[in-house]
């Protein structure tokens, strides 16, 4: 890969797409996640 050439995604995402990815992240460590069947659950 030639860095020259390189645009990391972030900053190709919009200010709310970032505050969307960073609560998320907070939320997973926070412990707040789901498992795919509890998800799935409650969608059907």
């Amino acid at each position: 890969m030639e860095t020259e050439n390189f645009t990391d995604f972030w900053n190709e995402l919009t200010f709310e797409q970032r505050k969307e990815i960073e609560k998320a992240s907070k939320e997973i460590e926070n412990g707040e996640v789901l498992d795919y069947e509890t998800f799935m659950k409650k969608h059907r």
